[in-house]
């Protein structure tokens, strides 16, 4: 059972650390980037893209009535926040994490830049305690 919960802890943070390391967009030959759509992007419907704030992985799945209406339109990030939270449940186990149970603790604390990238892996007796780690940013 002890085996058990280390190898889901280990996939978890696993996950956790592949998360938000996103592969860059590719541009072919002739300089355009071919969403999953297959829609055609210039580096400038790219660049006005994140302008008016759409995301990379949005960018990536954006069909062609959503990219026709925003390519032209002209956007600036004006403020972009961003914030870190470690969110830590109590009482989780596999088992309850994954049926929805309404009953769990959950504490969540706003932390700095430093711990969110700092974060290491917690060998402690509290098999019953998932942390995750959040980042969230803000465009306007």
């Amino acid at each position: 059972m002890k085996n058990k919960k280390f190898y889901f802890f280990i996939i978890f943070i696993i996950m956790l650390l592949t998360i938000g390391h996103v592969k860059a967009l590719e541009f072919n030959e002739k300089g355009y980037y071919i969403n999953h759509f297959n829609i055609e992007m210039t580096k400038d419907n790219i660049n006005n893209l994140f302008g008016l704030g759409f995301t990379e992985e949005q960018i990536k799945t954006m069909q062609e009535d959503e990219f026709e209406s925003n390519k032209d339109l002209k956007g600036e990030i004006v403020s972009q926040v961003v914030k870190y939270y470690k969110t830590e449940t109590f009482g989780a186990t596999e088992f309850n994490l994954n049926s929805l149970n309404k009953n769990l603790l959950s504490k969540t604390t706003e932390i700095s830049k430093e711990e969110y990238y700092s974060f290491k892996e917690d060998v402690s007796t509290q098999a019953e305690v998932v942390t995750e780690y959040k980042r969230m940013v803000t465009t306007i």
